[in-house]
């Protein structure tokens, strides 16, 4: 699992460092962003496997960055969990409608959060090796 990469976008530099020595045990690799200008830069350079994404910086901020990358070519594959304290059906609904592939309330259980990730980098890791087998090209 070491070769996935997980991008997290999340400007609360003490949950942030909780959330990557959790998932650096879990074999991940890591890169952060503050912002979402950052983010993009990074997504340029190499594309993550998942994203991870506050959506609590101000929320509409947070809903338009997951709008951006569920409605750009380069990144609408790339599996998007946002995260906030708000956990209203609102609010959660709001998640979903920007593209959200999964919504964790904050504080959330890191057992709860490890295993969405693994399941969102396995079914990645699995339509790429579907589509190699029925192509025999490398790619999407």
């Amino acid at each position: 699992m070491s070769n996935n990469y997980i991008l997290v976008i999340n400007d609360d530099k003490e949950f942030t460092k909780s959330i990557v020595n959790f998932l650096e045990k879990e074999g991940f690799s890591i890169i952060l962003a503050e912002n979402e200008h950052i983010a993009f830069k990074h997504i340029e350079r190499k594309k993550p496997d998942l994203i991870l994404l506050d959506i609590q910086k101000p929320a509409e901020k947070g809903l338009e960055v997951c709008r951006i990358l569920k409605g750009h070519p380069y990144t609408s594959d790339i599996p998007v969990i946002v995260f906030s304290v708000n956990t209203s059906l609102n609010n959660m609904m709001s998640g979903y409608l920007a593209g959200a592939n999964r919504y964790l309330g904050r504080p959330f259980d890191f057992g709860e959060l490890g295993e969405c990730v693994r399941n969102f980098v396995r079914q990645n890791d699995e339509r790429y090796s579907a589509t190699i087998n029925a192509t025999g090209n490398i790619g999407y």
